[in-house]
């Protein structure tokens, strides 16, 4: 599966890696040296294996954005109709007597926007494909498409 993005995602993911980095390198590492001759070694040693533990969680985060950076497509750059629902358009969906709006864009996006449906939900490779006006059965209920937007 392709990894989509806007470029501003892209953007703050590079910023956010730089920072992680900065962290790794110098914060973590120094909380690190800290305990470990504050606690006169690494036996029995809370606040060195705190730091460890810091040094685990900020490199997993790193390496997950990492990943996300890796061969983006950016949205902006796709052909994108508008006429159906499919990455890079706003929806606005009737759902239980409720309308609900959503912009179809990909996980990294997620990330920094709540009304993001990750291309690769479930509910939006439901709606995928779809026009104005039909209804799609999703569960155990029917999903009116209201409206189509492109978003660029």
């Amino acid at each position: 599966m392709k990894n989509y993005m806007l470029e501003t995602t892209w953007l703050k993911l590079l910023g956010e890696a730089d920072r992680l980095r900065k962290n790794l390198t110098n914060d973590v590492a120094k909380d690190i040296e800290s305990g470990y001759e504050t606690g006169g070694g690494w036996h029995d040693n809370a606040l060195y294996e705190s730091a460890l533990t810091d040094q685990v969680v900020v490199a997993s985060k790193l390496l997950e954005i990492s990943r996300l950076l890796q061969h983006p497509t950016f949205i902006e750059g796709l052909e994108i109709s508008g006429d159906t629902v499919t990455i890079g358009v706003k929806i606005t969906i009737k759902r239980g007597g409720e309308q609900e709006k959503y912009k179809l864009l990909g996980q990294a996006d997620a990330k920094y926007d709540e009304t993001v449906l990750q291309i690769n939900a479930p509910l939006a490779k439901c709606l995928l494909g779809h026009k104005r006006g039909e209804t799609v059965q999703w569960r155990n209920e029917q999903l009116e498409i209201l409206q189509i937007e492109k978003l660029f």
